[in-house]
């Protein structure tokens, strides 16, 4: 069985693939997904993935001995929100540590479609946030590499508004995924403390799953 994280999931990578105990002779493999998406809406503003929700989880799981491979929705170089890239000198550490390694930037700058993603190849997965994802993240290529991931006993993480992913993502019994479960997101409340309600997102995991 399967598990989805969306708060300290890095803590159990190491332990459990979920189906069986990790062969750690081998090098695992993760796979972030991020946005393809850059117009937040109606607003005339910038969205994207957001860097440091990818970046800390990225070189989290690059310390910890996996391999890391990015994909987006469309493939190529993603936008990202211009707001999480942040000046020189105070940006968050691993926002900057990922800028500054010439073999990261090159993954971020020709990502993987997912369409084209065996998620037979991972034992986790990983969706960042970044407001772009309210709008391509229910794209169906992105919703069959987590059921199957799901189905093969891979660990699925999101942060903030990454969980849009797995709205419409199903276990091989038809189910969804997160039949069952809590799963942590960025609630509505405070999309309305940002004034983010109203700007054309179709994705809404609360009224989806009637949460």
């Amino acid at each position: 069985m399967s598990t989805i994280y969306c708060a300290g999931w890095l803590d159990h990578m190491e332990v459990r693939s979920h189906k069986k105990e990790l062969n750690m002779s081998r090098t695992h493999k993760a796979l972030i997904v991020v946005t393809s998406h850059e117009n937040l809406g109606d607003t005339g503003r910038n969205t994207g993935f957001y860097y440091d929700e990818m970046s800390v989880p990225y070189w989290a799981l690059i310390d910890a001995g996996y391999a890391v491979e990015i994909a987006s929705i469309k493939g190529g170089t993603p936008p990202y929100d211009l707001g999480s890239y942040g000046e020189a000198g105070k940006r968050p550490a691993a926002v900057q540590r990922f800028l500054d390694d010439p073999a990261s930037m090159e993954k971020i700058n020709s990502t993987t479609p997912v369409s084209d993603v065996d998620p037979a190849d991972y034992d986790a997965v990983f969706l960042p946030g970044g407001h772009g994802t309210m709008w391509d993240f229910t794209d169906p290529a992105l919703a069959t590499v987590i059921g199957k991931a799901w189905d093969n006993g891979a660990v699925i993480g999101a942060v903030c508004h990454g969980p849009a992913g797995l709205i419409n993502a199903v276990r091989a019994d038809g189910l969804p995924v997160v039949h069952g479960l809590r799963v942590n997101s960025f609630t509505d409340e405070e999309e309305r403390a940002v004034d983010l309600v109203d700007v054309g997102q179709p994705a809404d995991g609360q009224d989806e799953h009637g949460e």
